[in-house]
């Protein structure tokens, strides 16, 4: 007869045979194990199953097994082609010239961005040049702006200055 204690050392037969119990609880399921044999039976059915499993984990494959496995595979690639054939239509033909088309038609168009005069850039300037006074306008506009950065650069040290000054006052003081 099957009690609620036999189902409590039934469930924790596994951990028992693998000894991953703790051992107060591996010593009364022992001693349960002598006593009872509904449970004693169920642990040897335990063991025998855990022994054919280690067996059949070491086995290896005939080599015809994996030459099989292969043919097997060879033969479901084409499936999968033809099943990606009939959903998207075959395109194998066009797909290269296509690539082709657009990675040029992307090469084209860095050139020409790259190409492109920028706001900033000195090629727009350069009509400007076939007009000697306006040359030479345009070096005195360049170096006014030059001049302009310069002063401010000279008025910022300036300030730097007066308040590196101010702070050796203060620690002076």
């Amino acid at each position: 007869m099957i009690d609620d204690r036999c189902n409590q050392h039934r469930e924790a037969l596994p951990l028992y045979l693998y000894g991953a119990l703790p051992p107060p609880r591996r010593d009364e399921i022992s001693a349960h194990l002598s006593t009872c044999p509904g449970c004693s039976a169920a642990a040897d059915r335990l063991r025998q199953w855990q022994e054919q499993i280690r067996e059949a984990s070491r086995v290896d494959p005939p080599p015809s097994f994996w030459q099989d496995y292969r043919r097997t595979l060879r033969g479901r690639i084409p499936e999968k082609r033809n099943r990606f054939a009939k959903r998207f239509g075959r395109f194998e033909w066009t797909s290269r010239p296509a690539f082709v088309a657009m990675m040029g038609l992307l090469l084209v168009g860095a050139v020409a961005l790259w190409l492109t005069p920028k706001p900033h850039s000195t090629q727009r300037l350069v009509p400007v040049v076939e007009h000697p006074e306006a040359a030479e306008t345009l070096d005195l506009v360049q170096n006014l702006g030059m001049f302009e950065n310069l002063t401010l650069l000279e008025e910022m040290d300036a300030l730097e200055e007066s308040d590196t000054g101010l702070e050796t006052e203060r620690t002076v003081e």
